[in-house]
């Protein structure tokens, strides 16, 4: 995991703006908690959205793995991005490119605007 914050952190000293979307339980922090460990103090932080799942589906989850650069190219996986999601399960992933990565990032888009997902500290 701390190759791949390495890699989020230098595209963003490269000008990159980077938005993650997190899972968060009700009391837990961690996977914030561990980006935020591995983040380089000196460099700008990614707005970090997450999503609250309706209190009545207590085991829903925020389950989606995708990365979406520029518009143009994405990475849509079954993949968590955990040491056994990289290295060691059987998992698959389909990277897209054109007017299907722009879809993908319309779909967040909008998530974000009605405020589905939401900033982080406000969620």
């Amino acid at each position: 995991m701390e190759r791949v914050v390495e890699l989020l952190v230098e595209s963003v000293r490269r000008h990159a703006a980077l938005s993650i979307v997190l899972h968060s339980d009700e009391d837990e922090t961690t996977n914030l908690d561990n980006l935020l460990k591995l983040w380089d103090v000196f460099v700008k932080k990614p707005k970090i959205y997450t999503w609250r799942p309706p209190a009545d589906h207590p085991f829903t989850k925020l389950h989606a793995k995708c990365l979406v650069v520029d518009r143009l190219d994405a990475l849509v996986t079954s993949a968590n991005f955990t040491l056994h999601g990289l290295e060691s399960n059987l998992e698959l992933g389909l990277r897209v490119r054109g007017p299907q990565a722009a879809a993908i990032a319309e779909r967040f888009d909008h998530l974000i605007a009605s405020e589905v997902l939401r900033p982080w500290a406000e969620a």
